[in-house]
């Protein structure tokens, strides 16, 4: 007997911490007004320490959370200081695990296979590599404010022309 899925499910994977977990949280919400089934993806490590999924989960009905390894032991202090050595292990670890889930909720999910995958840009080069293999829709976001993005946007130039000294060389590392 088949499974017969109205609504569209999303699932949203932001970059684990917390300035970029709440404004994903936030559209979550937004998506399950609009009568969509959501499934917000957390590191294991954030999913233990957010307290308020079982109310959201309570006023959301179609908000789903789920966990998955972010690869990292448990005493990484996973700061904003440390984010390569996040994006290297998701890269190595999260992503076969990521690839997984998708094609499980594709197989056996009560909510239906995955539509489409929301990400945050950091995630986006595995999320991105993993959803067009199984032909799953990518959107991708960048979940900080106007200035962080205006900034992002100048800082090359700036270092360029010599506004800003960085002493000695630069490196961007492309996530």
């Amino acid at each position: 007997m088949g499974r017969q899925h109205q609504q569209p499910h999303i699932l949203m994977l932001p970059f684990p911490l917390l300035v970029h977990i709440k404004p994903m949280l936030n559209i979550a919400q937004l998506l399950c007004h609009a009568g969509l089934q959501v499934t917000f993806l957390n590191t294991e490590h954030n999913h233990q320490r957010l307290t308020q999924l079982q109310e959201l989960s309570t006023h959301f009905p179609t908000l789903h959370f789920e966990s998955i390894s972010d690869g990292l032991p448990k005493d990484h202090p996973r700061t904003f200081y440390l984010t390569k050595d996040m994006v290297i292990s998701f890269k190595s670890v999260t992503k076969p695990l990521f690839r997984e889930m998708l094609a499980e909720y594709s197989r056996n999910s009560d909510l239906g296979p995955v539509t489409c995958v929301i990400v945050d840009g950091i995630m986006y080069s595995f999320a991105n590599d993993v959803a067009e293999e199984l032909g799953i829709r990518v959107i991708t976001t960048r979940p900080y404010g106007a200035c962080c993005l205006g900034s992002f946007c100048c800082i090359s130039k700036l270092i360029e022309e010599g506004h800003i000294s960085v002493g000695g060389e630069y490196k961007f590392y492309k996530f």
